[in-house]
């Protein structure tokens, strides 16, 4: 009797973490199809348009957002035809400093995307930047609505003073 009673506990017990891994698991893949809509609007924004070349762009966390490295893969992965992508930790490790006007490496662009808000009640928000060189910064307060063929920017982004923001840990 006690066995199966503690075993009934065990069951109840790994059903319910289960759950809430899928939780989790859907709301990682929920944050990596919107930071993806968000980097590509971000981008496709920049340039009229798209070049013969993939566009190199660094991305980093911005307002102590942190981006969880399973979804900076799923980013990386739903990106990868079209936008060459790599999450950083430094924009030492974008942007070149020994060149005049500070561009990005590579003729890049740096996306810094904050913290995803409202993500179980569409429309999402979040605030994203684009950076070329001291001379090309804009920064937006995007809202993400998911759309039949999923997550998208939508509406129109209100633009924001740009601001240096603090930079996200990973």
């Amino acid at each position: 009797m006690l066995r199966s009673t503690l075993f009934r506990v065990w069951l109840t017990a790994a059903v319910l973490l289960a759950g809430c891994g899928q939780g989790s698991d859907r709301r990682d893949e929920a944050a990596g199809e919107i930071y993806a809509a968000a980097i590509r609007w971000l981008v496709d924004d920049a340039r009229p348009a798209r070049p013969p070349t993939m566009q190199r762009v660094f991305v980093e966390a911005v307002d102590d957002a942190v981006i969880p490295l399973s979804v900076q893969i799923d980013v990386v992965n739903r990106l990868e035809e079209t936008l060459a992508v790599r999450f950083i930790d430094s924009r030492q490790e974008a942007i070149d400093t020994a060149l005049p006007g500070d561009p990005v490496r590579d003729g890049g662009i740096l996306v810094g995307l904050g913290a995803i808000v409202d993500i179980e009640k569409p429309p999402a928000s979040l605030y994203g930047d684009r950076y070329r060189d001291i001379r090309d910064v804009v920064a937006y307060s995007l809202l993400l609505d998911r759309g039949q063929d999923g997550w998208q920017v939508s509406g129109e982004p209100h633009r924001l003073p740009y601001v240096e923001r603090p930079r996200g840990a990973r």
